[in-house]
Parts: C-alpha cells; structure tokens; sequence
C-alpha cells in the first residue's frame, strides 16, 4: 500500500509545487479515494496516508534534484528537457529546475544535510520498515518487548556486511549488548517513567510522537503505559467472571426453589447459604420482616443486587 501511495503522489501531484500545502486539496482527496478503492483503509487514517504521500512526493523530488540536475550543473543545456520516462510536462520541470537552482533553495538545502550529518544512528531498512524487519529476525526475539525493542533498532542499522559503522553507533551498540544481557540476567531495574534498555543506551528520551524501533504512529505513552492499560482491561474482566459466577450461583439456588408444576404441592422455595466471601445480606435484623435486602460482592458499599424477602416462615427471595 505504502508503494502505491508513492506512485498516488508521483502521478497525481504536479513536481512545480513548491510545497506540500500548495497542493490543491482536491489533488488530496483523490490520492485519498484511490487508496480506498484498492485497500479496506479506516477513514481516520486519511491524515495518516497523505502524510505518507507528502513524505514520498518529497522523496521523490529529492531524487529528481541530485539525479537530474546537481549532476548536470556542468551541462546546463541538459536541464532543458525533463527526464524520459517520468511523465513530466515540459512547464513543470522547467518551473521545477529554476526553484531548485534559486538562493532560498539551497540555503534550505545546505541546513538540511547539517541535520542529516547529526544523525548518528542511521537505519538501514530502507523502505522495509520495523514492522516486517522484526518479522525476519522473529528468531532472535523473546517475550520481553524491552529487549526486543534494543534488539530491533540495533539489527535494523547493520550494514549489508553485518557491520556498525561509526564510533557513536558502536559505542551504543556495546551498551545496547550490556544492558540486554544485564535485563536477561535480572540485574537491570529500571524504574524511570518511559524508559527501558534503548532509551538507556542512547541516553536520550522518546520524541512525544513516536517510539525509535516500533515504527510510525505509536507514541511513548501507549507504548510505555500499555501494561498498566492491559492489566486494567484484566482487573475488570475479573470482576465480571466474579459477577457472572455470583448470578450463576443465585440461579442455581433458585431452581432449587422453584415449585413443581407437575404436582400439587405448594412451593417452598429453599436458599442456599454463599460463601462468606461471595455474599452478604443487609438489613439482617429486618430478614423475616418482609423489607428489601441486598446482595453485595466483596464489600456491603458493592451492592449487586435487590430482593424481598416474600416468605416468612419458609425463607426465600421474590
């Protein structure tokens, strides 16, 4: 999906716009519905997908520049025509040409390869992604998502030669290998909110908006919280087991109860004393009375259920 959403925004977005907010809407929203009617996509991830095709049409107009017009800048004759087999019109590369050759333009150019130049810790997924890289190295996982997480983003900057290139990512490298092994051997502890063996080695916190070696649109705090998030779903799913088993108990108890319609005889319902721990009754002083009662789990303030008290001499609930 990822690589049609790149030929969306190679076809459909004319290159001589200079920015992604120029796009004329309309162009978005077919980038949209063609996505659609290819791939079963949730709507709330329309944002998500022309964030995609913004990234690639930028990718791909970052190629246009250094293939096309960097290399020929002894040649300038070559710049006139656009390149064969790209689809572009005459107009558009010539537009295209004279903003790339402007002063604004390489002045943003050369702040970004001085930020490139501080990534010290390129990957080498090209556009593979974490999600699939983890698929193919699922053997050298485990249970422990800590150190799965250390051991995704270390594989995932090896070159093609099975080597770290670079001081700083060696040096991380040897920490990543220390800290996992300390983790296996129960010897790390770490108690700090939204951090774990990677954030360590790199000493550097999580961006709000996504988690290194997860991949895109998961943020620190579902993914340092989902524990506490699944224990909860646990803690109530409990609590409901422990309602349903309590019903099923009072239903059975009911039956016992009930009158039998094959004969003649009166009903004399019957009740069956809980366990302590799975019941109590309110208003015991007032139990022969006739007055309302109450069933409660656990606490009398966790009140599950009402009844009447309906026979005196023989005991039972209405």
């Amino acid at each position: 999906m990822q690589s049609y959403i790149g030929i969306l925004a190679r076809e459909k977005v004319r290159i001589s716009y200079k920015s992604w907010k120029q796009v004329p809407s309309g162009v978005k929203d077919l980038i949209w519905e063609s996505v659609n009617l290819s791939y079963n996509v949730d709507p709330r991830w329309k944002k998500g997908c022309l964030n995609s095709a913004n990234s690639k049409w930028r990718q791909y107009k970052a190629l246009l520049t250094h293939k096309f017009i960097f290399s020929k800048l002894a040649k300038p004759e070559e710049l006139k025509e656009p390149p064969i087999g790209y689809g572009i019109t005459r107009d558009d590369w010539s537009a295209f040409v004279i903003s790339r050759m402007s002063d604004d333009f390489k002045k943003v150019s050369d702040e970004q390869k001085k930020r490139r130049k501080q990534n010290v810790y390129p990957h080498r997924l090209a556009r593979k992604g974490y999600a699939r890289f983890a698929d193919e190295i699922g053997d050298e996982l485990c249970d422990d998502e800590e150190i799965n997480r250390a051991i995704i983003w270390k594989e995932g900057r090896m070159n093609k030669k099975g080597q770290f290139e670079g001081d700083d990512l060696k040096m991380a490298i040897e920490k990543i290998d220390d800290y996992v092994q300390q983790k296996r051997e129960g010897k790390l502890h770490l108690e700090e909110a939204n951090t774990d063996i990677l954030s360590k080695a790199l000493s550097s916190e999580e961006h709000s908006g996504r988690v290194r070696g997860v991949g895109g649109y998961v943020t620190p705090t579902f993914y340092f919280n989902v524990g506490s998030i699944v224990q909860k779903h646990l803690v109530n799913e409990q609590f409901i087991l422990q309602q349903k088993e309590l019903m099923e108990k009072l239903e059975a108890m009911f039956r016992k109860g009930a009158c039998d319609l094959d004969t003649d005889e009166k009903c004399v319902p019957n009740i069956e004393t809980l366990d302590d721990d799975d019941m109590q009754i309110l208003n015991n002083d007032d139990f022969f009375q006739g007055k309302p009662v109450a069933l409660t789990l656990g606490s009398k303030s966790n009140i599950v259920a009402y009844g009447t008290i309906v026979h005196v001499n023989a005991v039972g609930f209405g």
